[in-house]
């Protein structure tokens, strides 16, 4: 029980190294995200539909946890992994728009909309 006990202590320190690489790449990213909105001075939707929309959706199409090593590795073992065809990642939408309606006075309100 002990062997166990110290087997799961090495497997979550392994999951916690790799949860803090992911860590260090998200903060990086957006921390360029926040120096290239400064620098560009658009409103933030331009810049959301723009810069980030794209830059995002190539950090989703790169990350692959699955490398080399892990398919041979997973192959000893007689696990077989086939790679899916890779896409735009559908989880990649812009949730927010800006909607502009006119109201009764000829003002324009300008409200936020979720697209699920």
């Amino acid at each position: 029980m002990a062997k166990l006990q110290e087997r799961d202590r090495a497997e979550v320190e392994e999951i916690l190294d790799e949860e803090r690489l992911g860590l260090e790449d998200l903060e990086s990213l957006v921390a360029k995200f926040n120096d290239k909105f400064d620098g560009m001075g658009v409103p933030i939707m331009e810049f959301l539909q723009g810069y980030w929309l794209g830059r995002i959706i190539f950090f989703l199409l790169e990350r692959d946890p699955y490398d080399e090593e892990h398919t041979v590795e997973s192959r000893k073992l007689g696990v077989k992994l086939e790679a899916e065809q890779r896409g735009l990642p559908y989880m990649v939408s812009l949730l927010i728009r800006p909607k502009l309606e006119e109201t009764d006075e000829g003002e324009t309100d300008e409200e936020e909309t979720n697209d699920y």
